[in-house]
């Protein structure tokens, strides 16, 4: 369950509800499942999701388990695939990076996760403004450099994201 426990802002609400709207279009066995979402005004803000691993790719790097180079491979095959799913129905993760991909090391599997700077291409109705003029969103050295010049954003700028977490 993700939530929010504290009084937010009106813009912050409305962007975890759209992470909300739009992992619910995503139905695909490499992304997070959402079963619940608020979007009830009164209401504090959450999201109920499935379990799946044993914590993010970070997690597992943090103690020293980086995949060898048959698992990297089929763990960027994986996000791939997620990736292809999302972008056809026009979601662009915009945050592709080791603690947004869940892993189970010994099944072997990914599930992407965390769409809360996702935009959809084609707006969805009331979404929140995400970011303002000048300000860029995401982590640092997985931004597309075209990003960085406040260009629009699309679907390869989720596939520069993957290339960085391959090399890494």
């Amino acid at each position: 369950i993700k939530l929010f426990t504290q009084e937010i802002e009106s813009q912050a609400a409305k962007r975890f509800k759209d992470e909300g709207r739009l992992i619910a279009k995503l139905q695909h066995p490499h992304i997070i499942q959402v079963y619940a979402f608020n979007e009830i005004d009164f209401l504090c803000p959450f999201l109920v999701m499935e379990q799946f691993g044993t914590g993010s790719l970070r997690d597992h790097w943090a103690s020293s388990e980086h995949p060898n180079l048959v698992e990297a491979v089929n763990i960027i095959a994986q996000l791939l695939d997620a990736l292809s799913a999302a972008h056809q129905v026009g979601v662009v993760h915009r945050d592709i990076k080791e603690a947004n991909l869940l892993y189970d090391r010994q099944a072997q599997r990914i599930k992407l996760c965390d769409f809360g700077i996702a935009r959809a291409v084609e707006r969805l109705q009331d979404q929140a403004q995400t970011t303002r003029e000048g300000c860029i969103i995401g982590t640092g050295h997985y931004i597309a450099p075209e990003r960085y010049l406040g260009q629009n954003h699309d679907p390869r700028s989720d596939l520069y994201s993957v290339g960085v977490l391959f090399y890494r």
